[in-house]
């Protein structure tokens, strides 16, 4: 297993990063929902896959306009991303809507990280679930 060889420096999404991270979270998603359907031996029509896919690049793209999206990256490299999480405040409550770090850097404490960056009250946060039928 790999690890972070230096400190990784967080920052805000930038607009460079808008389509590494909206396609990241929709493959992530998209991922998840055919893993599970195989699982259950499910099989789903062509039609619905692509109105999953239209329906989160609106959903994501809504999501990543209104809210703040926060970067880890290598300090040498702002564009070599290795984890990003997207959140905002409801009423007062962090509301996570994704996280993701990459795979060989799983385990080492960067999602506390970036969830720390967006939630340093450390209030108990919420988060979305979206399921699509």
């Amino acid at each position: 297993m790999e690890t972070i060889e230096v400190q990784p420096v967080i920052r805000a999404m930038c607009d460079e990063d808008f389509s590494l991270i909206a396609d990241s979270w929709k493959k992530g998603v998209v991922d998840d929902a055919f893993r599970d359907a195989n699982e259950k031996e499910v099989l789903i029509p062509n039609y619905k896959k692509r109105n999953i896919y239209i329906t989160l690049n609106t959903m994501i793209d809504q999501i990543l306009h209104r809210t703040r999206a926060v970067v880890a990256c290598d300090p040498e490299d702002y564009s070599h991303i290795f984890g990003y999480i997207v959140a905002e405040y409801l009423d007062g409550v962090p509301v996570i809507h994704w996280v993701y770090v990459k795979h060989f850097l799983r385990k080492q404490g960067l999602a506390t990280l970036l969830y720390n960056a967006v939630n340093p009250a450390r209030h108990n946060a919420s988060h979305f679930l979206y399921e699509y039928s």
